[in-house]
Order: C-alpha cells, then sequence, then structure tokens
C-alpha cells in the first residue's frame, strides 16, 4: 500500500511512466510488423539496415527459443518454447525478450527506432 500510494501513483512519477509506455508499445509494435511465420527471423535481419542493434539482438535471441526454417537444432541446448507459426506465439517472445531489457537498454533501442 505504501509503495503504491507514494511511488506509483506519485505524480512525480507520471510522467515517466507515459514515457515508457511509448518507449515500450513502438518497440512492440516495430517487431511485431516483421512477423512473417517461420521466416520471421529473416524479416527481423533485414531490419539490419535501419535498426542494427534490435535486428541483431533480437533476432539472435528469438532463434535460440523459436522454430525456424534454418536453424541448426544440434547448436541450442535449450527448449523451443515459440511456434513461430502462431502470432500469439510471436507476441508472447517480444514481451517476454522486452521483459529481460534494462531500462537503459530498451532506451537505447527506442533511441534506436526513432533516430534518422
Amino acid at each position: 500500500k505504501f509503495n503504491n500510494e507514494r511511488i506509483y501513483k506519485n505524480e512525480k512519477i507520471q510522467p515517466t511512466i507515459r514515457y515508457f509506455k511509448v518507449v515500450m508499445n513502438e518497440i512492440f509494435y516495430t517487431l511485431k510488423r516483421e512477423y512473417n511465420g517461420t521466416s520471421t527471423i529473416k524479416n527481423i535481419r533485414k531490419m539490419k539496415r535501419y535498426y542494427p542493434f534490435l535486428s541483431e539482438a533480437f533476432s539472435g535471441w528469438l532463434e535460440s527459443y523459436a522454430n525456424t526454417i534454418d536453424k541448426d537444432n544440434a547448436k541450442y541446448f535449450n527448449k523451443q518454447i515459440y511456434d513461430l507459426n502462431n502470432i500469439e506465439d510471436y507476441s508472447r517472445a517480444i514481451l517476454d525478450y522486452m521483459a529481460g531489457m534494462t531500462d537503459q537498454y530498451i532506451i537505447s533501442v527506442y533511441n534506436e527506432i526513432v533516430s534518422f
């Protein structure tokens, strides 16, 4: 209750909350636009021209957890948890990836998206 009243609902933090909603939504929709079933990772890699950091990091992360056309299964020891034939799985993958981002990292990715 104390944190809720003194921190989360404090007027001083509201601009930061609004800012991070914009940041997170933009990253989510930038990645979601590239969905194309099992060819999604190829689409993400094509983003490298505009978003080299995001493209490289997310495609590498996703490749290790999802089914892909050209995946070398012997290379990865972790369980496949995202089915790229399912857009809901892909959306969940984006959210899980973003959940692991630090504040500084997510701001860096956002700045890459909005810069020219």
